[in-house]
């Protein structure tokens, strides 16, 4: 219960909240003792909690079962949205880096968790699932989103551009723009000098 609730993982806190009814109170039926032990025990567990949060419990022991039901859901429900809030804000702190630091040609995983104070396997491991993407997948994505932009803004040759996005060299630049767009970037470059006549 404690686990379930510190992780904010509503589905699991849920069933182990029905086994506990479901035992307790459908399979056999608590007297007024047993029921009063129960109560205790859970009270103890949302002191735990409070303390394990640094939180001040402004809740008296639970005189229904139902009454620990709601405590328990709703600990639950704030953690998991403070847990999706923080997520939401390193995602951010992670985009706002790479946007920053992707005209770097030496821009890596490795780099950017020392920079932003953070282990890289969990950093790693954080964009697969909260962001569902890899930091080179994401890197790359952006590096030639920009250089769409730069062949539609400016007169600049292909290197230039390559240069601008954060290509060590206009090869890579190039087989990672014709492998995206199906198009190499000088013929593209001409669509759009074309397109602008």
């Amino acid at each position: 219960l404690y686990g379930a609730t510190i992780k904010g993982d509503r589905d699991a806190l849920e069933e182990i909240l029905t086994v506990i009814e479901q035992d307790n109170f459908v399979t056999r039926s608590l007297g007024p003792k047993e029921h009063s032990n129960l109560m205790k025990v859970l009270y103890a567990t949302a002191i735990k909690l409070s303390q394990g949060l640094r939180l001040s419990l402004h809740q008296s022991i639970f005189e229904t079962y139902s009454e620990a039901r709601q405590f328990f859901l709703a600990q639950g429900l704030a953690i998991n949205r403070a847990n999706n809030d923080k997520n939401e804000l390193l995602a951010q702190r992670i985009i706002s880096y790479m946007h920053e630091h992707y005209i770097e040609p030496g821009l890596n995983l490795s780099h950017m968790a020392q920079d932003l104070a953070l282990k890289e396997s969990f950093l790693y491991h954080f964009m697969q699932t909260r962001m569902e993407t890899s930091f080179a997948q994401y890197l790359e994505t952006y590096r030639l989103e920009r250089a769409i932009v730069l062949f539609s803004e400016k007169q600049k040759n292909i290197s230039e551009i390559a240069l601008l996005c954060g290509y060590a060299n206009t090869q890579t630049f190039r087989r990672a723009f014709h492998k995206r767009y199906g198009i190499l970037p000088s013929d593209y470059q001409k669509t759009v000098l074309f397109q602008g006549q």
